[in-house]
């Protein structure tokens, strides 16, 4: 399976990350290749710190959106 990493400054363009995500999961055939992480949506709660899930998804995706 890829990995997906959707990406963007902020929360801009929150909703749209959020839909393409939900799009691709939705879609019996897309959900089976691809695996897609949006932080907002992902994140749960862990010992480690923010910027230390965002950038351990970031380097190890196989596919990262911006």
């Amino acid at each position: 399976m890829l990995s997906i990493f959707i990406s963007s400054p902020a929360n801009e363009f929150k909703e749209e990350r959020i839909k393409i995500k939900k799009f691709i999961e939705e879609n019996s055939i897309l959900n089976q290749i691809f695996e897609v992480f949006v932080f907002e949506e992902d994140v749960v709660a862990t010992g480690k710190q923010s910027d230390e899930i965002y950038l351990e998804k970031a380097r190890n995706s196989d596919i990262y959106l911006v």
